[in-house]
């Protein structure tokens, strides 16, 4: 049978209370931070409300059901999807990364190639579809800038660890921005290691 992806959204408060109890599950659970200003449970339309999504195997379907029960009332937009196991899903996200202007960075995905007229100095190629960092993220982006301004400000580090890196796009940033710095990349997830 099919995985589903359960959805819905639904407080702070009841995401944490379903981390917990969806533990013992081994399924795929996944949560974010969004507003959504027409939903019941927002008293207040700026208040902040997390989408869940979980996926799960056809033989936990009844378990996960009975785990979310309690919680039901409280998800809101609640659905139930099937997945599509014929989408090549690392082939679509590798599609949808477009090509990212962050600072002296140009960043891209080997499907793409870059244009003649790219005015930053350095262009990263990124396939980060298994691993994190395609500088899409704020977290990632905001490393990137910041490194800039530290370069632009005078720092000349001897040596530079990326350290849970992810793609490496972070180290590859540091040896372009410091090409006579010695730069280490490392990460515990054999995955990381293969794309970086």
């Amino acid at each position: 049978m099919t995985p589903l992806t359960l959805s819905f959204t639904t407080t702070h408060a009841v995401i944490t209370a379903l981390w917990s109890a969806l533990d013992e599950i081994e399924g795929s659970f996944s949560t974010f931070e969004h507003t959504h200003p027409d939903d019941p449970f927002c008293d207040d339309p700026t208040s902040v409300l997390w989408g869940g999504s979980i996926v799960v195997e056809h033989h936990e379907y009844d378990h996960v059901r009975a785990l979310l029960a309690p919680f039901r009332d409280q998800l809101t937009g609640y659905a139930e999807t099937p997945v599509d196991t014929t989408i090549n899903w690392l082939e679509e996200t590798r599609r949808a990364f477009p090509p990212l202007e962050i600072g002296p960075f140009y960043i891209y995905g080997s499907h793409h190639t870059p244009p003649a007229t790219v005015t930053q100095p350095y262009a990263l190629c990124i396939d980060a579809a298994t691993a994190f960092g395609t500088g899409e993220h704020p977290t990632t982006s905001g490393c990137l800038l910041a490194m800039v301004r530290l370069r632009d400000a005078g720092l000349r580090p001897a040596r530079v660890l990326d350290l849970g890196c992810g793609s490496g796009i972070l180290a590859m940033a540091a040896k372009c921005l410091w090409p006579e710095a010695e730069v280490w990349a490392s990460d515990n997830d054999p995955e990381a290691l293969r794309v970086t």
